[in-house]
């Protein structure tokens, strides 16, 4: 297990496209899903499919495709809130991860975590 350093500088260069000589892919991918950006992995697996173990390939894949499928139903719920607050003219105004669920390409979507934060009924104090 390489040192979180060589850790980050690895993860960083697959994240920009090329990849490390020597790479230990066990702990690059426990950083990756540490910081949720697991699926972002996938273009570096797609790029150099005879130089990554067929396992940490699987393993790529199958997030991306999870992650895609998640989105999708994000996109979904998205499109249903703003039909129904269109509904009630009301217009949305649509920040961070749900105008990326908006407007990017959905392959674009399979590379991104997203996550909406619980919003919770504020209470009223009497």
């Amino acid at each position: 297990m390489g040192s979180r350093g060589t850790t980050l500088s690895h993860l960083c260069q697959c994240l920009q496209g090329s990849l490390p000589q020597t790479i230990d892919w066990m702990s690059v991918i426990g950083l990756a899903n540490e910081t949720l950006i697991t699926p972002a992995l996938h273009d570096i697996a797609e790029r150099f499919p005879d130089a990554i173990p067929e396992d940490v390939r699987q393993y790529l894949q199958e997030i991306f495709n999870r992650n895609l499928a998640r989105n999708d139903r994000l996109a979904e719920q998205l499109a249903e809130a703003v039909a129904a607050l269109n509904g009630n003219d009301v217009t949305p105004v649509l920040v961070k991860g749900s105008a990326m669920l908006a407007a990017w390409p959905r392959m674009t979507m399979g590379r991104r975590l997203i996550s909406f934060c619980q919003c919770t009924k504020p209470t009223v104090s009497s």
